[in-house]
């Protein structure tokens, strides 16, 4: 493939570098292919520039890209990501939404994205909700009155308002849903899902654990964005929801880690 130079004519390596930095500094996360575009340059070349970008220590490379080193391992709260990607998890609440049935009992992580599939369920009926979130506790006490909620107790995290600690984890282990629904910080290939607080983790682990069927809500921005603690694997969820898999990324990493999951693209749903 030749170097598509007519719109970037004899751009050096470091304004190729400031450029990818610019990005990382504005939205935490760069593809390969948005390199090719922004710099006018081969795929060869910009995984080139990531590369020597994360040999200077100012990136870390993931699959398919780079993230920023400052996104890694602090987590916003809540508040702060309600307004993140707002579209891509709607149109993931609006499609993992379709595999409740009224009558059910859900395990439902706390999260932004979770949140969103809950207020998608609005017009389920009969539901036990269970979930360590006080956000989403709050929105079925008071949103979804045919539908009960239960909320689990332990330490509250400030700011983000969920709970987790050992209580929390004795509360979960006396319990099995028919459904847990998750969301993540990210997926790194060959670790698995991750998350950045450790007491976080093990809460994640037991609700993996205890439901019938398993389901991952997350967007496809948080591919290989490395975080601290793992909890779960891919293979262990039936079903990976997504908004959009444009590069084929995740149904790529699925294929190679051999894992039965089904992958679940929203956008070939919602429109």
């Amino acid at each position: 493939m030749k170097e598509n130079t007519s719109s970037h004519p004899h751009m050096l390596p470091i304004e190729r570098y400031s450029r990818i930095l610019d990005v990382l500094d504005r939205q935490s996360t760069i593809r390969t292919t948005e390199v090719c575009e922004l710099c006018g340059v081969s795929p060869i070349t910009a995984r080139a520039d990531l590369s020597e970008l994360e040999r200077q220590g100012k990136l870390k490379r993931t699959h398919g890209g780079a993230i920023s080193l400052s996104g890694t391992l602090v987590v916003s709260p809540p508040n702060d990501r309600a307004t993140i990607n707002v579209s891509a998890k709607r149109r993931i609440a609006q499609v993992a939404s379709t595999f409740v049935s009224d009558g059910d009992s859900l395990l439902v992580d706390t999260g932004t994205t979770t949140f969103e599939f809950v207020k998608a369920l609005v017009r389920k009926r009969n539901l036990t909700i269970v979930t360590n979130d006080c956000a989403i506790a709050e929105y079925v006490e008071r949103e979804m009155p045919t539908s009960v909620a239960v909320q689990l107790g332990g330490t509250v995290r400030r700011v983000h308002r969920y709970s987790y600690g050992l209580l929390t984890c004795a509360n979960v282990k006396q319990l099995y849903a028919d459904k847990v629904f998750m969301g993540a910080n990210s997926l790194v290939p060959d670790v698995g899902f991750m998350t950045e607080f450790e007491p976080e983790a093990a809460v994640k682990s037991l609700f993996v654990a205890h439901a019938r069927r398993r389901y991952m809500l997350m967007d496809s921005t948080k591919l290989g964005s490395y975080n601290y603690m793992r909890f779960a694997g891919l293979a262990d969820f039936d079903e990976l929801i997504i908004e959009s898999d444009p590069q084929g990324s995740f149904a790529t990493l699925i294929k190679e880690e051999g894992s039965a999951t089904h992958l679940c693209v929203a956008d070939d749903f919602v429109r």
